[in-house]
């Protein structure tokens, strides 16, 4: 069932059930989804383009904007190329046609995004599920299923959407280095958020590029909509070549592409906004680890943590309530009983809007 319907009213305020409440749900770590320039180049591109070029890119559905996107996205992330699609979901699909004969068995973090486990079980190569964020059974599933001389890929978030966690990708890179492997990286909430130049986990984790197969989406720290690979010429070469999800679909709306373009251009002029959302995210976990909660020390802009019952979450979300801010409670497969609140702190936020949050949350623990 969907959750309830609300109104933004900026960008960090929603309209629920007639309140104006502070918003701390979704996933716009920067609020480029309301952005001036990115609204008026959207309406713009509406206006001067159309919506839609109504065909597949390799056939007459290509347009200036795409590549223009495309362009921007290589420039922001200091690759070769890149290429858009319809949709985050759909990257490990448009991704692994082009690289699947590179490798003999892929191994799957057990939480895995469903749109990893989706892209690797369509394939005709063994997967195999190893426990989560766990260097050492991922060495021991490999002990036991990888032949002699055959390549591995290590399939992983580059961060686990519900709960914000990271995975140890610099323990990753070295055992894929030394199997002759890589990782392939749903980068989705790391691009725009972590690492110094917020080119994604990876950067923040240190490893080499050439060691990782980098997805994404312009959904969340840009704000818009569409499904990212970045990479070299090659790789792009060959997805464009081979992938029947890519070769079949319609290219991205044209207004979108826009709006990207512009995103793009924004936070490459104004990257510092990156760094500052992760010291606020640093910092706003420490005041909540001193008033009791088990959270890492990690610049993920998410907070989530979970309820002993129903009753519980009831009276959080009342707390939240009377405060005046949505109570963003998940109840995803696999959450607690009483559900998961998970708040996305975005470098919008005014200070005082992060003290009242943990105001409220501290009040409830103590």
């Amino acid at each position: 069932m969907p959750a309830p319907a609300l109104t933004f009213v900026d960008r960090t305020y929603v309209l629920h059930r007639n309140r104006r409440l502070i918003y701390f749900g979704g996933t716009d770590y920067h609020r480029m989804s309301s952005h001036p320039e990115v609204t008026d180049a959207m309406c713009a591109a509406a206006r001067d383009h159309g919506i839609s070029c109504t065909g597949s890119r390799v056939t007459t559905g290509n347009h200036p904007l795409h590549e223009a996107l495309e362009a921007k996205l290589a420039a922001f992330f200091r690759t070769e190329a890149a290429l858009v699609f319809a949709s985050g979901y759909l990257a490990a699909m448009v991704l692994l046609p082009a690289i699947v004969d590179e490798f003999e068995l892929l191994l799957l973090d057990e939480t895995a995004h469903p749109c990893l486990s989706d892209a690797a079980r369509m394939l005709n190569k063994p997967v195999v599920t190893y426990a989560h964020n766990d260097p050492a059974d991922l060495r021991k599933q490999l002990r036991r299923h990888l032949l002699a001389g055959k390549m591995p890929l290590i399939v992983t978030d580059g961060v686990f959407a519900a709960r914000g966690d990271l995975p140890p990708l610099a323990e990753y890179a070295a055992i894929a280095e030394a199997s002759g492997g890589k990782i392939l990286l749903d980068d989705c909430h790391a691009m725009g958020v972590l690492g110094d130049s917020g080119l994604g986990s990876w950067e923040m984790a240190g490893i080499k590029r050439e060691m990782i197969y980098q997805t994404g989406t312009l959904s969340k720290a840009f704000g818009v909509f569409g499904g990212v690979i970045t990479g070299s010429k090659e790789l792009i070469r060959r997805v464009e070549e081979k992938s029947m999800v890519f070769i079949g679909s319609t290219g991205l709306p044209l207004p979108l592409a826009a709006a990207g373009v512009a995103s793009l251009e924004w936070l490459t002029r104004h990257r510092e906004v990156i760094g500052m959302l992760q010291q606020r995210a640093l910092a706003t976990k420490q005041r909540l680890r001193e008033a009791g909660l088990n959270l890492e020390s990690t610049p993920v802009p998410i907070i989530a943590f979970g309820m002993a019952d129903p009753e519980s979450a009831g009276r959080m979300s009342q707390a939240l309530l009377d405060a005046g801010i949505y109570p963003s409670l998940i109840n995803y497969p696999g959450t607690p009983p009483g559900g998961l609140f998970r708040f996305a702190l975005s470098s919008a936020h005014t200070d005082e809007q992060l003290a009242l949050l943990v105001e409220v949350i501290d009040f409830a623990f103590s």
